[in-house]
């Protein structure tokens, strides 16, 4: 974990642990150690308390028992609830809280404003970090690869928008990576933007505006709202250009794949659920 990733842990650790509101408003301790079905979570009917270890770390007396969470199946005794009672609900992890929800909303708002008109939208995701010596993305591979992937997409009629996310910190990269498609006379239907750093003026507006806590400005609440791209299963995304050490394709034909794409009928039901019929 680099540093800048462990410090955003330890900023989401402060404040599940401190809140910044009045004495009758309480933070939280968590602490999961081992497989968590193994764990008597229901102990007391509230999460179990810190540990010894954890304990030992506090400031004298900062911990009080009301930090341990009640569970919400704790507010209701034979079916009646509990007046005034609030607890934790435990959900499978692809449910989105309501304001990375509103985050990810104001992503595809900002993309279908950015993008080119009439155009296929693409994820382009370029590892580098760990997988920088297994799969090479110096800027004159990718150069190759556009010129591999992007080949002859012009006769498609549509234009293309790829939306880059790369843990790479380098401006300098990242803006070489953009100018292989703006300066290249092969691409004048394909436009690139920076999700990156859309995603994070996004958040910085919405602190601003007092939508989201200023905590939530860490590269984990990124990576969640990112998510929107990254799922392959989401129909937002018409294809995905990916370069790290489990994907490490030479080329991806995206002329080939958009046709074959064209030529599927899809539709979606009131429940958002896609249906492909040939």
């Amino acid at each position: 974990m680099n540093d800048e990733w462990k410090d955003d842990y330890y900023q989401i650790l402060d404040y599940s642990y401190l809140h910044d509101g009045s004495e009758d408003e309480y933070g939280f301790i968590w602490e999961l150690k081992g497989p968590l079905y193994d764990a008597d979570i229901f102990e007391e009917l509230r999460l179990n308390g810190p540990s010894a270890d954890v304990l030992s770390v506090l400031p004298k007396n900062s911990y009080k028992p009301k930090m341990r969470p009640r569970l919400d199946v704790s507010c209701g005794i034979n079916g009646i609830r509990m007046k005034d009672c609030r607890g934790c609900v435990y959900t499978n992890e692809d449910v989105d809280p309501a304001h990375l929800k509103s985050m990810k909303k104001r992503l595809e708002k900002r993309i279908r404003n950015q993008a080119l008109d009439n155009a296929y939208l693409g994820h382009l995701h370029i590892r580098r970090g760990d997988a920088i010596d297994v799969c090479d993305t110096s800027v004159e591979r990718m150069e190759e690869y556009f010129k591999c992937s992007l080949d002859d997409t012009k006769s498609l009629g549509r234009n293309i928008t790829l939306l880059m996310t790369s843990d790479e910190n380098d401006s300098e990269y990242r803006k070489a990576i953009m100018s292989l498609i703006y300066d290249d006379d092969r691409y004048p239907h394909v436009s690139i933007l920076d999700s990156d750093k859309i995603v994070k003026s996004i958040m910085k507006g919405a602190v601003e505006s007092h939508l989201i806590s200023k905590h939530m400005l860490n590269n984990y609440f990124v990576f969640d709202v990112e998510y929107l791209l990254q799922d392959w299963s989401s129909t937002l995304m018409d294809f995905h250009l990916v370069r790290r050490r489990s994907m490490c394709t030479d080329c991806i034909p995206l002329k080939q794949r958009l046709q074959e794409q064209r030529n599927l009928i899809r539709t979606v039901d009131e429940r958002g659920n896609v249906h492909v019929l040939n």
